[in-house]
């Protein structure tokens, strides 16, 4: 009953408005012609939108005698227009005066009949003219519309009263509504999609894994775009990046493709591309403080990882972006390690992003079940060594080591002596008051030659290197990254007279090993403030260091040096190898 009423109301294909102005005598195919006609044409349309098109002509008796007053108003309209105006002065002498909604001459023919006209104020207007029978036939054709437009709404108005008035009407007017808004805008979504190369996502009903092919920022085109391959497996991403890179861009698109996948949508990727199912999508990028509110930056980023830690799970996708930015490095280093460990044995899917290197060590010190679920990924960028950086913005697995500020700073403009001073700053960082070879070490008494100098200087007869010095609450020089090493630690006893122990080890990052070793608590011993001895090879690489590493810890072992490793259940192994 709903739908007979409206399809006996409501013209569902109406005639268009446009062109029912063919314009004076033939077309000369000038501009000045075209443009007449034209302007004509949006004068009557503008006017007669306002109710045209909305009911049918029939809808009733007194529509269609409006629809007719209308007709005949318009005919006299153009016919006093073509006459008066257009014959005289040509469609270049017209004005089609948009605010007062009326056509004028800007120039007077030569005859008594024009007249200055006035403006819908009333005002004069000495720079226009009219005749009497167009400002006569303007002001017929203005009143019909007028009376046009209030029957066509009193016809909607009792269409609407007819449609309430029908059992559940309201309703399925409303529901009807809903769909065309929702169908209206996927038709939008599609077309607009389709156009730019995007592509539908399988659902996959079996697991909480994303694997996107091709997938581009939603903001730029498939052209511009570097494209990347996702594929986690119910796996957290570690992902580390160099400034610049796009591992944000990354991570947002990934965000934003699973997104609109969950909603049906077309995203930017490539055909075949599949997500889970997601109960979840979190994503906590950078903030700022909230003072209103008694937060800081880092309080409001701890409130969200909170939230997030409480609501998300297996079935979630999560993404975190440099977690930690807000406090000292070593205290965000542990928070963001801790976190990504807790996320890691949720099961979540997703990436966990961070420029605090330390996390990579960190990670080592966590549950083989734990590690399984940790994807070390990175975004390459290719270093030619004299300060250039190539960003190729591609995702791949690995470990990213170097942050590569300074080349960034350079790229944007930082003043040239600003960056020559960050590289002289950053070789000595940490290096201040240079430890001497011989500086007094703390040991027992008792100890004999089984102190921390006679074990460097079996170190540095191991390596065929001088050991470099790393006092205890002191950071190691930069020069130590980026190589293999061998070093050993001097652990400290809490108690006051206990002799100190010792650690052998090797990295290719000593910086971020040194911290984790710092971290570390155990009873009867002062990891914290410990003390190092490091040997960069030359050559050889990593295999070379653990070869090295084995004979050290024999040679220190048959010397009666007291060693320990990361876990006391480790020293019987480390005992058994000596």
């Amino acid at each position: 009953r709903v739908r007979e009423a409206i399809e006996a109301a409501v013209d569902e294909d109406p005639a268009p408005v446009e062109g029912r102005y063919g314009g004076w005598g033939e077309d000369d195919g000038t501009r000045l012609w075209r443009e007449g006609v034209e302007k004509f044409n949006n004068f009557l349309a503008r006017n007669e939108a306002q109710f045209d098109g909305r009911v049918k002509r029939t809808a009733n008796e007194e529509v269609a005698r409006r629809y007719s007053r209308v007709d005949a108003a318009r005919a006299e309209l153009i016919e006093a227009f073509d006459e008066d105006f257009v014959k005289e002065c040509g469609y270049k002498g017209v004005v089609f005066d948009i605010f007062n909604n009326d056509l004028f001459l800007k120039v007077r023919p030569d005859k008594e009949e024009y007249t200055h006209p006035t403006d819908r104020n009333g005002k004069r207007l000495p720079n226009r003219w009219t005749s009497d029978r167009v400002s006569k036939a303007v002001a017929e054709y203005k009143d019909a519309v007028a009376e046009a437009t209030k029957g066509v709404s009193a016809a909607l108005v009792a269409l609407s009263k007819t449609v309430t008035e029908v059992e559940g009407g309201r309703n399925a007017i409303v529901d009807s509504c809903r769909v065309n808004l929702i169908m209206s805008s996927l038709f939008d979504h599609v077309e607009e999609c389709l156009g730019k190369g995007w592509n539908g996502v399988e659902i996959d009903e079996e697991g909480a894994r994303v694997d996107l092919k091709g997938l581009y920022p939603y903001w730029m085109s498939k052209g511009e775009a570097v494209r990347n391959d996702v594929k986690l497996d119910g796996q957290m991403a570690l992902l580390t990046a160099p400034n610049m890179s796009g591992k944000s861009t990354v991570m947002r698109s990934v965000g934003a493709a699973t997104l609109l996948a969950q909603c049906g949508l077309l995203a930017p990727v490539g055909k075949g591309s599949k997500v889970g199912s997601f109960d979840e999508i979190f994503v906590r990028g950078a903030s700022s403080d909230v003072p209103a509110m008694g937060k800081s930056a880092f309080g409001a980023e701890m409130e969200d990882v909170k939230d997030m830690l409480e609501g998300c799970g297996q079935g979630s996708l999560v993404i975190v972006d440099e977690l930690g930015r807000g406090t000292s490095p070593r205290d965000g280093t542990a928070i963001a390690a801790a976190v990504l460990e807790a996320m890691a044995e949720k099961k979540m899917t997703g990436f966990f992003s961070t420029h605090l290197h330390g996390v990579l060590e960190l990670e080592k010190e966590m549950e083989e079940e734990v590690r399984e679920r940790i994807r070390m990924m990175r975004m390459r960028a290719d270093d030619d060594g004299k300060g250039s950086v190539d960003w190729t913005y591609n995702l791949e697995d690995g470990v990213c080591n170097d942050s590569m500020a300074i080349a960034t700073a350079r790229r944007f403009g930082l003043p040239e002596s600003v960056i020559s001073r960050a590289v002289e700053m950053g070789s000595s960082l940490s290096m201040a008051g240079k430890v001497k070879e011989d500086m007094d070490w703390t040991v027992a008494a008792d100890a004999g030659e089984r102190d921390f100098p006679a074990a460097c200087e079996a170190l540095k007869s191991a390596t065929a290197t001088k050991p470099v010095i790393v006092p205890a609450n002191m950071r190691p020089p930069p020069s130590l990254e980026g190589q293999s090493c061998v070093y050993l630690l001097e652990i400290p006893s809490e108690d006051e007279g206990g002799r100190s122990r010792f650690y052998v080890g090797e990295t290719d990052s000593f910086s971020r090993r040194i911290k984790a070793h710092r971290s570390k608590k155990e009873e009867g011993m002062k990891w914290k403030d410990l003390g190092a001895a490091v040997s960069p090879l030359n050559s050889g690489g990593k295999s070379h260091a653990r070869m090295i590493e084995t004979s050290l810890i024999k040679k220190l072992s048959k010397g009666g040096f007291e060693l320990i490793s990361k876990g006391d259940e480790k020293n019987s192994r480390f005992a058994a190898s000596a």
